[in-house]
C-alpha cells in the first residue's frame, strides 16, 4: 500500500533530483575541460553516456510530475439529461448556465487555481484568456446568437405550415434543411473555467461534454475521444425518465466499442437522474426504476447512483441541507472518490514506480556497458604509457650501440671518412626505419579514436649530415694542397691545428686521440639528433594518448573521481527499491 500521491512523488523527486546533481557534475568536468578538448566532440562515449541518463531522468521527473495534477473526470451522456446541472451540484456552484446552450456545442473544463479566469478555445485554435465575468458574458452573446437563430427558423416553420398542408415526415426533413442553413454554429470548441474552489476540484478535472445526440463539430469530436482515453473516470449521465430507451442503449454499446478499439477500459459510474420526478409521480416507481437500472446495466458499470441533480444544486444555492442529502449527491461523490480518485491514485503510483523501475534497470545495465568499455580503455592507456617508454629506451639502445661501433682504428687512416659516412648512411636508414614502425604502433595502441588517420609527421633523423663530417670534408680541401708522397701523417694533421701540430709534430699518440674525438664528437652528434626525435615521438604519442582518450571519455587525470561519481550514482538507483 502507497503512502498519498504527494508523499510519493516527494519520495520520487528527492531521488530523481539527487541523481540529476550528480549528473551535473560528471558535466562540469566534460564542459570545462583541460587543454585538449575545447570543442566537444559529438562522439565523445562519456557525453552520449551523461546525456541518455539525463534524458532518461529528466522523463521521469516530467512524468512523477503527473502525480502533482488532479486526475481527469469525464462526464458524458446525451443531451437534456442534466448533465450541466449535476457538474454544477459536483462544484457546489452554479457555474454553467442550463439553457440550449453552452453545453451543447462546446467541450468545458473545470480546473482549481487561485486566480479565477476563463480560457476560450476558437475553431482555429486560437485561444483568449479572460476574467471569469467577461467570459461568462462572451458565452451568453454566442447562446444569444444561438436562440436568436431557432427563432427565426421557427418562423419560417410557422408561415410553411400556413401555406402549405404538409405531413409530419415533410416537415422535420424541411426544419433540418432550414436548422443546416440557418441554425447559428458557435466556433467556440472549448472553454477552460479556472476556479479558486475546494471540493472535487482539489483531485479531479471536470470535463464537461456537448451532448452526444447534437450535430458536433469534426474537432470537437476528436477532443472529446483524447480526452475520453485520458480519463481517470468516466460519470455516464442516463435519464431516470427514458432509461431503456434505445438511444441511451446505443450510446453505450458505442462507448465499449471505443473501449475495445482503444484497449482501454474505464471504470464507469452511471448516473440515474431526475430520480425526483420519478418519486413525484409515483413513489412505488422508484423501486421499479432502481431494479431495472442495475438489471440492465450492471455489467456494463462500476457503479449506479441514482440522483436529482436538480435538489442538489437548489440545496447548495440555498444552503438546505435536507435538500442535499435527499439528492443523494453526496452519494455520488463517494462513489467518485472511492471508485476513481482511491483506485486511480493506487494504479498511478505503482504506474511511475514501474516506469522507474524501467530506468533504473536502463540506468544500470548502461553503466555496466559504460564502465566495461572504460575499464578496457584505461588498461590501454596504462598499457600504452608503459609500452611507450619501453620501446623508446629498447630502440635507442639498439641504434646506440651500432654508432658506438664506429669507435675504431679502421677509420683513422681513412682521412676522407668515406668508408664512416657509409656506414653512418646505413644506421640512419635502419634508425629511420626503426622509428617509423615504432611511431605507427605506438600511435595504433595509443589512439583511442578508431576512425582517424595516423598522423604523419617528420621524425627522420640525419647521421650522414652531421655538421663534423661536414667539416671533414673541407679538410679535404686543405689536405688536397699540401698532399705529397712523402707528406707525413702529422704534417696533414697540423692543418687541423696548427699552433698544437708545433708542439706535437711526431707526436703519433696525439694524431690519433685527435681522429678518435672527432668521431666522438660524430657518434655524440648522432646520439643527441636520435634523442631529439624520439623525444619528440614521445611527446607526440602522449599527447595523442591523452587528448584522444579524452576526446573519448574525460580528462585521464580526473578519471578516478569520474568513476567514483558513476559509482555514486549506482548507489543512488538502489533507493529506488
Amino acid at each position: 500500500m502507497y503512502l498519498s500521491r504527494k508523499e510519493e512523488f516527494l519520495k520520487m523527486s528527492s531521488i530523481l533530483n539527487e541523481l540529476l546533481n550528480k549528473i551535473k557534475i560528471i558535466q562540469k568536468n566534460i564542459e570545462y575541460p583541460s587543454k585538449f578538448n575545447k570543442d566537444l566532440n559529438l562522439e565523445n562515449k562519456t557525453i552520449i553516456f551523461i546525456k541518455h541518463l539525463e534524458q532518461q531522468i529528466l522523463k521521469n521527473i516530467e512524468s512523477i510530475n503527473e502525480l502533482k495534477n488532479p486526475f481527469l473526470l469525464f462526464v458524458i451522456g446525451s443531451g437534456n439529461y442534466g448533465k450541466s446541472t449535476i457538474v454544477n451540484s459536483l462544484l457546489g456552484q452554479k457555474i454553467i448556465t442550463t439553457n440550449d446552450l453552452p453545453n451543447t456545442w462546446k467541450i468545458d473544463l473545470f480546473i482549481k487555481s487561485d486566480i479565477e479566469k476563463m480560457e476560450i478555445t476558437y475553431q482555429d485554435s486560437n485561444k483568449v484568456t479572460k476574467s471569469l465575468h467577461s467570459g461568462i458574458k462572451s458565452l451568453k452573446k454566442e447562446e444569444e446568437k444561438f436562440k436568436e437563430s431557432k427563432k427565426y427558423i421557427s418562423s419560417i416553420l410557422k408561415n410553411y405550415k400556413k401555406d402549405k398542408q404538409v405531413d409530419i415526415p415533410t416537415l422535420k426533413n424541411y426544419k433540418k434543411e432550414l436548422e443546416s442553413k440557418y441554425l447559428y454554429k458557435s466556433n467556440i470548441v472549448q472553454v477552460r473555467y479556472f476556479l479558486n474552489k475546494s471540493g472535487i476540484l482539489d483531485d479531479f478535472i471536470l470535463v464537461d461534454t456537448p451532448g452526444l445526440n447534437q450535430n458536433l463539430l469534426k474537432n470537437t469530436v476528436n477532443r472529446m475521444k483524447e480526452y475520453y482515453l485520458r480519463s481517470d473516470g468516466v460519470i455516464w449521465i442516463l435519464d431516470a425518465q427514458n432509461i431503456v430507451s434505445k438511444e441511451s442503449n446505443t450510446l453505450i454499446e458505442e462507448i465499449t466499442q471505443m473501449n475495445n478499439l482503444y484497449d482501454n477500459n474505464k471504470s464507469m459510474i452511471a448516473v440515474i437522474n431526475k430520480m425526483d420526478i420519478i418519486h413525484k409521480n409515483d413513489k412505488q416507481n422508484t423501486i421499479k426504476i432502481k431494479n431495472k437500472a442495475n438489471q440492465i446495466y450492471k455489467d456494463k458499470f462500476t457503479e449506479i447512483v441514482f440522483i436529482s441533480a436538480k435538489k442538489a444544486i437548489n440545496g447548495i444555492v440555498s444552503d438546505n441541507e435536507e435538500f442535499i442529502y435527499d439528492s443523494n449527491i453526496n452519494d455520488l461523490i463517494n462513489c467518485i472518490n472511492e471508485k476513481f480518485k482511491e483506485v486511480s491514485q493506487e494504479s498511478q503510483i505503482k504506474s511511475k514506480y514501474q516506469n522507474l523501475k524501467i530506468m533504473k534497470d536502463c540506468i544500470n545495465n548502461e553503466i555496466n556497458n559504460y564502465k566495461r568499455q572504460l575499464y578496457k580503455d584505461i588498461s590501454k592507456y596504462n598499457e600504452g604509457e608503459f609500452d611507450l617508454y619501453e620501446k623508446i629506451k629498447n630502440i635507442r639502445i639498439y641504434i646506440v650501440e651500432h654508432l658506438n661501433k664506429l669507435k675504431n682504428d679502421k677509420y683513422i687512416c681513412d682521412l676522407e671518412f668515406r668508408e664512416l659516412k657509409s656506414n653512418l648512411k646505413s644506421i640512419e636508414d635502419m634508425c629511420n626505419l626503426n622509428l617509423e614502425k615504432l611511431y605507427d604502433s605506438l600511435y595504433i595502441k595509443s589512439n583511442f579514436n578508431k576512425n582517424k588517420e595516423i598522423k604523419q609527421i617528420d621524425f627522420r633523423v640525419n647521421f650522414s649530415k652531421s655538421k663534423y663530417i661536414i667539416l671533414d670534408y673541407k679538410t679535404k680541401v686543405i689536405l688536397s694542397k699540401t698532399k705529397e708522397k712523402s707528406t707525413s701523417l702529422s704534417r696533414i694533421l697540423s692543418s687541423f691545428d696548427i699552433e698544437q701540430s708545433k708542439k706535437s709534430t711526431n707526436n703519433q699518440n696525439y694524431i690519433k686521440k685527435l681522429l678518435i674525438s672527432k668521431i666522438d664528437n660524430i657518434v655524440k652528434d648522432c646520439i643527441k639528433s636520435l634523442d631529439e626525435q624520439l623525444n619528440f615521438i614521445e611527446i607526440t604519442i602522449n599527447e595523442l594518448r591523452e587528448k584522444s582518450f579524452e576526446n573519448k571519455y574525460i580528462e585521464y587525470e580526473l578519471i578516478k573521481e569520474h568513476i567514483k561519481n558513476i559509482n555514486d550514482i549506482d548507489i543512488t538507483l538502489k533507493n529506488l527499491g
